[in-house]
């Protein structure tokens, strides 16, 4: 299975002349059903590498001032980004951006800067945003891996 299909939910496989698009919820390695999110440490290394080639893209396109290419991969790394967050605290990407609310591991003020971020995915302010929410998350996703393997880890907040 590639990376883009685990990403976004599905399972390529070539069968005949065409592509079969299979759900998570059919076998991959002889598992029944991928969740990344109840394996992150296995999945987000691969998220983080898919956001690294990502935005070199991002970058060459405000280098070149191509703000639609720039905008249309703009899209793909906040579609990561939430499964970067949601998969760090160990739960499905659950919309609408108001759920952000109730996970423990987070970014500050990521719910404002998400949808300054969503509203204006062409701007080169929108890329810094994105590459520092993406680095801010990492370090909330390091440091919610230690506490979980002490045990001492809450997946979300109380409301």
């Amino acid at each position: 299975m590639s990376f883009a299909g685990i990403v976004q939910g599905r399972k390529e496989t070539d069968e005949g002349e065409g592509k079969v698009v299979k759900s998570w919820a059919e076998s991959y390695n002889g598992e029944k059903e991928v969740h990344p999110w109840e394996k992150p440490e296995k999945y987000i290394p691969m998220l983080l590498n898919e956001w690294e080639k990502l935005k070199e893209e991002i970058g060459q396109g405000h280098s070149v001032r191509d703000s639609i290419k720039a905008s249309g991969a703009m899209e793909q790394g906040i579609d990561l980004f939430l499964k970067f967050v949601y998969w760090s605290n160990r739960m499905p990407v659950s919309l609408p951006l108001e759920n952000l609310k109730t996970l423990g591991a987070k970014p500050v003020n990521v719910e404002e800067r998400l949808k300054f971020i969503m509203g204006r995915p062409g701007l080169y302010h929108s890329y810094i945003q994105l590459s520092e929410l993406m680095n801010e998350q990492h370090k909330q996703f390091a440091r919610s891996t230690l506490t979980f393997h002490n045990g001492t880890q809450k997946t979300a907040q109380e409301p």
